[in-house]
């Protein structure tokens, strides 16, 4: 069993659930197998049984049967995420078949060929990887590694799938994409775009230090900056909302230094007061204020 095959390889990262695939409630996987029940014809020569006991009409019966479990297991892959799909039959039916009508019904999954791990040998050209008993003396059987792609996720405006276009023509190679990405900006930085408790590292970092954004993009304008055209237009955060974060960060993390972030801190407009309000507050706690976006001059 592969539970079996874990503890003798050392694995211990799995935990096996017992029950109807339709019946699992667990959180989706980056890595899905789906080992699926088939006739068998792969091992044919190990269950000899197999030649009287299975018939044309039980491998299309199995393929009706894999191809519902397969569109089961796609519902359990994160976007980006890997399903594979094996056998241990060589019946068409029960392969290819199967997945070819899947792809056709779930677009957002496509091939990942297996010609870079396996001999070429074994591998098709779909990227299907095949063996058969008259080959090095291997048990029959089928496998097909499927990439989740991020199809709905590509459907956003201004969000790049790089895998989705031709890298010299720029072109789209799949349909429901947009051809043009679009920028797309925030008009308002909303408190809550940012995290009150932010993860603290466990050992001792370059910037060990609470960071906040106080402004988005720059007002300078100059034409050799790349930022400033970039994240445009100018966008302030409240002092209101930035102390209160400051606060936040400072209680859920243990920080001794607050940094203002920003394309240059010192344009901002009321920087005057804000520094005041948070010298106030930040001084009979010891804790440090810097500000290491400036601009020179």
């Amino acid at each position: 069993t592969l539970f079996a095959n874990a503890q003798r390889l050392g694995i211990k990262i799995i935990a096996p659930v017992l029950c109807d695939i339709h019946d699992f409630k667990g959180p989706r996987c980056h890595r899905v197998l789906f080992d699926a029940p088939c006739s068998g014809w792969g091992v044919v020569g190990k269950n000899s049984d197999l030649r009287w006991s299975k018939s044309k009409k039980d491998s299309l019966n199995l393929a009706e049967t894999q191809g519902r479990l397969l569109r089961h297991a796609a519902t359990l892959v994160n976007p980006g995420g890997v399903l594979v799909y094996s056998t241990c039959t060589i019946i068409r039916d029960e392969n290819d078949q199967v997945v070819e009508e899947f792809l056709l019904e779930r677009r957002d999954f496509t091939i990942d060929s297996a010609a870079k791990t396996f001999p070429k040998e074994l591998v098709n050209e779909r990227g299907f990887v095949k063996t058969y008993p008259d080959f090095e003396n291997l048990d029959g059987g089928f496998c097909v590694r499927l990439k989740k792609r991020l199809l709905r996720l590509a459907q956003v405006e201004s969000v790049y799938v790089p895998g989705f276009y031709d890298a010299e023509t720029r072109k789209p190679v799949i349909d429901g994409v947009p051809e043009k990405i679009i920028a797309r900006h925030t008009l308002k930085l909303q408190p809550e775009y940012y995290p009150s408790r932010p993860i603290v590292p466990l050992t001792e970092i370059t910037h060990d230090r609470v960071t906040v954004e106080i402004m988005r993009g720059c007002p300078q304008r100059c034409r050799f900056c790349q930022a400033s055209r970039i994240y445009r237009p100018v966008r302030l955060r409240s002092i209101d909302d930035i102390k209160k974060q400051v606060m936040a960060n400072l209680k859920a993390t243990g920080h001794d230094e607050v940094g203002l972030l920003s394309l240059s801190t010192s344009d901002y407009p009321d920087i005057d007061r804000l520094t005041s309000t948070l010298v106030m507050a930040l001084e009979p706690k010891k804790i440090a204020l810097s500000l290491p976006s400036l601009r020179p001059g």
